[in-house]
This record gives structure tokens, sequence and C-alpha cells, in this order.
């Protein structure tokens, strides 16, 4: 459901706000009309990846409407040296949606909503470079030595976001 990816080089805090001093990429969706879409796909992957993308549009030259979904989860990758279960593993599904209504041609109403639920233990996984811990001279504790290892207890990410828009 991608309309163009915009690229923009340099600062661009006048317009993203100020953690856009590097440039921006900007993703812009297709907005709803009249043709009638469904698309869909599944795909298997390693470690039990499983992902699954929906995408449906329909409406008139009135009142038109776009979802599109996806969801993607895995059983992770990095191996617990403490006898725990895999870490890196994510589970996320998110949701796209756009009303338009026009009722007249002057008038060009856009509603949209978006909502991401990610829970994942990949950003918690802690895994030392060369060797470089803390925790290297301490007597009892396993130490990863290979990479996609960890013997860290770690946590979990959890992130749910909502964002709503309206374009007149």
């Amino acid at each position: 459901n991608i309309a163009r990816v915009e690229v923009l080089k340099g600062p661009q805090s006048a317009l993203f706000g100020r953690n856009s001093t590097g440039g921006a990429i900007n993703i812009v969706t297709h907005d709803p009309d009249g043709d009638e879409v469904l698309r869909g796909s599944l795909s298997y992957g390693s470690f039990d990846e499983r992902i699954a993308k929906l995408y449906l549009n329909g409406g008139d030259d009135v009142v038109a409407a776009n979802v599109a979904f996806s969801l993607n989860r895995d059983d992770g990758y990095i191996k617990d040296l403490n006898g725990g279960p895999d870490r890196g593993w994510v589970h996320t599904w998110a949701l796209r949606s756009k009303l338009r209504v026009r009722p007249n041609d002057s008038l060009d109403l856009i509603l949209a909503y978006n909502r991401v639920e990610r829970d994942d233990t990949l950003a918690t996984a802690q895994q030392p470079f060369n060797n470089n811990t803390v925790t290297r001279n301490t007597p009892g504790v396993i130490l990863p030595t290979r990479p996609n290892e960890t013997s860290g207890l770690g946590g979990e990410l959890n992130l749910v976001q909502d964002t709503a828009s309206l374009t007149l």
C-alpha cells in the first residue's frame, strides 16, 4: 500500500521535529479510492518465522476506505546459556486504515488511524562484543563466546502505539 518513499537529506527539523537533524525517510501510503482491491500474502522462514499481510481498498467517489494489516511472529534465535528459552523472538501486529469522504469537489476529508503492538526479547538480549563485559572476570558467570548467545536475564519489550490524523 505504499504510494511513494521520500528520502529527505539534511536537517528536517522544521517539518519533522528536532530528532531529524540528519534527514528523514517519509513513507507515503495510498489514499482510499473507488478501486476494489484485495491483496494478501503468507510467508514462512527461518526460526519458525510466520508473516501474514492483508490489504483491502474499496468504495465509491464519495466514500472510500482502505485497511492494511500485518502479523509477524518468530521463535527467536539467541540461545540462552542459562537454560532458558531462546531469546530474540518478535511478535508484532500492525493495523493501518484510512477513510476518505468527498462530499463535493472542494472538500476532501481523510481520517487515518494506525495501531502497532510489539512484544520482543530481541531488544533486551545482551550479547558482549569481543568478550567486553564487566562480568568477564567474575567466577561462576557463564559468558557467551559465540554470536547469537546470551547469559543475561534480559527482559521483554512491550510496545503499543496508536496514531491518528485528520486531513482536510
